[in-house]
């Protein structure tokens, strides 16, 4: 409860009435039979957390049906994990960036947007969320632009 990661979820689903279901650790299995249990609707795992849980054994001995959505973060995802996450759990992907000094989710791809999209970008900036590049002088890199070397 500590990481600014899930700061969102703190506030968001508290807001709307929602209940949080924690793992006291991360244990593949462990994290499927409540996310099972709990009926869990939505989720944040890291990377990593998604590709265990995808290639182990008893997956497909689970009923995922409630889970609308899983966000991941905090690392590049292979598409092919991606895909794997999204026939696995049967839900939505969404791939999500952000740092403690952005408060935190700063930008996260849509559930619209291609896989290619989704792995390949940090995704769409936040609402209220004011973003610009520089190069290694400080100076404002355009959007979509290439700097010259």
């Amino acid at each position: 409860m500590f990481h600014l990661a899930d700061a969102w979820a703190t506030f968001a689903i508290t807001a709307v009435g929602g209940r949080h279901v924690m793992v006291r650790r991360f244990d593949p299995e462990g994290v499927m039979r409540v996310t099972e249990r709990e009926r869990v609707t939505i989720s944040n795992l890291i990377p990593t957390m998604l590709n265990l849980m995808t290639k182990h054994e008893r997956i497909s001995s689970f009923d995922f049906s409630s889970l609308r959505v899983l966000l991941s973060g905090g690392a590049p995802i292979a598409p092919e994990v991606v895909k794997s996450t999204m026939q696995a759990f049967g839900c939505d992907y969404i791939q999500t960036y952000g740092m403690t000094e952005t408060s935190p989710v700063s930008f996260q791809s849509g559930v619209d947007d291609p896989l290619e999209k989704r792995v390949s970008t940090v995704g769409r900036i936040h609402p209220h969320v004011e973003v610009k590049a520089v190069g290694p002088d400080g100076a404002t890199v355009a959007v979509g632009k290439p700097r010259s070397s």
